[in-house]
């Protein structure tokens, strides 16, 4: 294998995969990215077996072929080239060698045949072109509450589920640590028709993905047990988890009548403010809501406590307190796109809910905490 291409296109092949493979594992080939020649460029391949990746980049192919090596390293290495075209060549003991004016790399490589073989989409479903901006802001409002404790696998990723006409329509996406759920539901067809989960770093990687796309649309298909993901030149292979998700719906609150409206930007810097003084470990603050006035509180016994008083507007009169984290209040604030926010209570024991103001699309249940 021989080939020429610039230092700039294959720096943008490799940034692509080294999120995907792991430097810690016991096949040492899954650290490795596997180059191959096409007719006209490079394929870049990268794989942990459970998130894959496959791109390409435009390239001068002298001799046709195929190799494995450390993804980092060779990223690394590239990174410090000069902004050149760079030269490389396999050696015959698959080592690659790496020359562009006088400087000289060789890097140990593995056999192109002992790289795993990537998911085949062998299927006739065609793919779903998918608006990437509604599906970014789907993945943003939810994926900061996955869990992120490896033992609870069902918990490991988000949750997608067609709506019937009957219930509204749409997608819901939904996910959940078990303290906080987060819920959106939008007009979009992912060709979703059982339930899916997908893995918590597949959505990392299909946010990138999202994030790169030059197209206003991507290609969205669900095969057996993987979800791709086309754009131009690249194609994401994600395995879906195999668990039963709890049943969301019981987690929302129906009966929680007492709503405050309140400026999404006054109460997130408040919420920094006094968070100071919380507990580090479990952020929590005191909330109280009477007479058209929201007090938080916090108590740290090593540090001190703060309080602060907003002006709200509520829809009751007799005063409620619940205490909440406020880490994931402002982890809501943060991805709110409305300039207030609905806060909907009933007591001190029942999960509260957040929405954006004249947008039910969008929900976060938080579940109380005893202070």
């Amino acid at each position: 294998m021989e080939f020429r291409t610039s230092k700039e296109n294959i720096l943008k092949g490799l940034s692509k995969i080294q999120s995907i493979v792991e430097l810690r594992n016991t096949m040492p080939i899954l650290s490795n990215t596997l180059i191959k020649t096409d007719k006209d460029g490079l394929i870049f391949l990268a794989t942990d077996l459970e998130v894959s990746f496959s791109g390409k980049i435009s390239a001068q192919i002298k001799e046709e072929g195929a190799i494995t090596v450390s993804a980092k390293k060779l990223y690394e290495i590239l990174k410090e080239f000069p902004d050149k075209d760079i030269d490389f060549k396999k050696d015959d003991n698959n080592w690659l060698i790496i020359n562009c004016d006088k400087i000289n790399f060789k890097v140990v490589g593995l056999p192109a045949d002992e790289f795993p073989s990537l998911p085949e989409d062998s299927s006739e479903k065609e793919f779903c072109n998918v608006n990437k901006e509604l599906l970014k802001e789907m993945i943003d409002k939810t994926s900061f509450a996955i869990s992120t404790e490896e033992s609870r696998v069902n918990l490991n990723g988000v949750y997608l589920e067609k709506q019937t006409p009957e219930s509204g329509g749409g997608i819901n996406m939904v996910a959940t640590d078990g303290h906080r759920l987060s819920m959106i539901n939008k007009d979009i067809d992912l060709g979703v028709d059982t339930p899916i989960l997908i893995p918590r770093k597949g959505i990392a990687e299909i946010k990138k993905v999202l994030e790169d796309c030059d197209d206003d649309s991507i290609q969205f298909k669900v095969i057996k047990n993987n979800c791709l993901i086309r754009t131009a030149g690249s194609t994401l292979f994600i395995r879906l988890i195999d668990e039963t998700f709890p049943n969301y719906r019981q987690v929302v609150p129906k009966e929680n009548d007492k709503k405050i409206t309140v400026s999404k930007s006054v109460l997130l810097k408040s919420l920094r403010r006094i968070s100071l003084l919380s507990t580090e470990k479990y952020k929590g603050i005191k909330l109280q809501v009477e007479n058209g006035a929201m007090t938080l509180t916090s108590n740290n016994y090593e540090y001190g406590e703060a309080q602060e008083t907003l002006d709200v507007k509520c829809n009751f009169q007799d005063g409620v307190t619940i205490g909440l984290n406020a880490k994931y209040m402002m982890d809501v604030l943060n991805i709110s796109t409305t300039e207030t926010v609905d806060i909907e209570l009933k007591d001190d024991v029942t999960q509260s809910i957040i929405k954006q103001t004249d947008d039910n699309s969008f929900i976060s249940v938080i579940m109380p905490m005893r202070l």
